[in-house]
């Protein structure tokens, strides 16, 4: 596969040519760049004057202006390193995606961390470790594992304390959580016959005009919420054999489920169990809009609402691509975690992402997208994920990511997969 960005082993910037209109940056940095062929075998020389062309050229692109010149100094240190990755990993032959510059070319990756994801995971996450059978609808079984989970969750806690501050509210939520979802998945596993499911070499909602438009969670730790209403929204259209998927508030779940945090994070859970408190009446996008900040009243007489209906929840077998794959194709789209605390997925562009030393630990997830679909690269040989990002449609493939598909579970995608029911 040609990837669109890459380079040789060795890149000088060297030319100073003023960007046209509507230049993209990604472009306009690799128009800076001169093929040298000597004895640096892989190193990006960057040139001072041409980077500080390139770093006006972002700040003009995307409206960065800092309230300091050692604010600006800082960001622009951050710009160059960023630069001097994407354009080094791109010269990688052997790499199966390509990276490109974008608007996160000043962000620390903490800061990312912090503003740009969201997937607050429990610590119950040995819960799937333990046999079947302790999955049995019997109260003292349940007593017993949580019990145990329990324990194992405060030592963890307790060894976290050094490291982050929570509020006492925020633990008391914690704590609830805890303990409703591991009950939920204790007494209402998943009991489908998978066995039965045939897959067909290339599954995609989309093709069948049930993925709503990508969406931005800008700056807030909200994907868990664009993560659980893409996959309401398909499940919505599909039950109701409609023409066109109705875009459903994300604020909504931002601003009222309790045992999430606002734009703190959370995940699908709470977020599902909101709902059927709500008796599973959920806001059009255009009745309660996304503003990004997570508001302290809930707008819950709001009289635009849809009601979905009977609305359960059920996790995925942790590990499991193949159960994954046909959930997809008969459940619909999924929730999924994600490890993304990679700079090569921060850039990422297009491609199969297929990274090596990607941990697939619960404990490393950080990420909430949907999985939409999946499918077979001829050109690179590579089956993969088809993924929906909430981070606009300038990110990846169109706002999507293709990610490497049964390569052992790249990066935790069946680590954490829950599927919601309409009924």
């Amino acid at each position: 596969m040609r990837l669109q960005f890459l380079l040789p082993l060795v890149l000088l910037i060297a030319d100073l040519s003023t960007p046209a209109h509507g230049t993209n940056l990604q472009r306009f940095v690799e128009s800076l760049v001169d093929t040298v062929n000597n004895e640096f075998g892989g190193k990006v020389v960057l040139n001072k004057t041409a980077l500080r062309r390139a770093w006006l050229f972002f700040k003009k692109k995307y409206k960065h202006s800092f309230s300091s010149a050692q604010e600006d100094k800082k960001r622009n240190q951050i710009f160059q390193e960023n630069v001097q990755f994407v354009l080094e990993s791109n010269s990688k032959r052997s790499q199966t995606f390509a990276l490109a510059l974008n608007e996160f070319a000043d962000w620390t990756q903490e800061e990312l961390e912090n503003y740009r994801k969201g997937l607050n995971e429990l610590s119950e996450k040995e819960r799937r470790s333990y046999d079947d059978s302790n999955y049995e609808a019997d109260g003292d079984v349940a007593r017993r594992v949580l019990s145990k989970l329990y324990r194992h969750d405060t030592n963890k806690r307790d060894w976290k304390q050094n490291f982050m501050e929570e509020s006492d509210d925020w633990k008391h939520q914690y704590d609830k959580r805890f303990i409703k979802d591991i009950f939920h998945d204790i007494l209402h596993p998943d009991k489908t016959n998978y066995d039965k499911v045939v897959l067909p070499d290339s599954f995609d909602w989309r093709e069948k005009n049930l993925v709503s438009s990508i969406k931005n969670q800008l700056e807030c730790g909200s994907c868990y919420a664009f993560a659980t209403i893409a996959v309401l929204e398909s499940l919505y259209a599909w039950k109701n054999n409609l023409k066109e998927v109705i875009d459903f508030s994300p604020q909504q779940i931002v601003d009222c489920s309790s045992g999430n945090n606002g734009c703190g994070g959370g995940t699908f859970g709470p977020s599902i169990r909101y709902l059927q408190k709500n008796h599973g009446k959920l806001s059009r996008l255009n009745s309660y809009p996304y503003t990004a900040v997570a508001s302290e009243q809930c707008r819950k007489n709001d009289t635009n609402q849809v009601h979905l209906g009977n609305l359960q929840y059920r996790s995925i077998a942790v590990g499991n691509e193949v159960i994954l794959a046909k959930a997809l194709t008969i459940k619909g789209p999924i929730f999924i975690g994600l490890n993304t605390k990679s700079k090569l997925f921060t850039f990422y562009k297009e491609g199969v992402y297929k990274v090596d030393n990607c941990s697939n630990s619960r404990m490393s997830m950080d990420h909430a997208l949907a999985l939409v679909g999946y499918g077979f690269d001829k050109e690179l040989q590579l089956p993969y994920w088809i993924i929906k990002n909430s981070y606009g449609t300038t990110w990846g493939e169109n706002g999507y990511l293709r990610l490497a598909k049964d390569n052992g579970n790249m990066c935790g995608v069946a680590t954490m997969a829950s599927f919601a029911e309409l009924t």
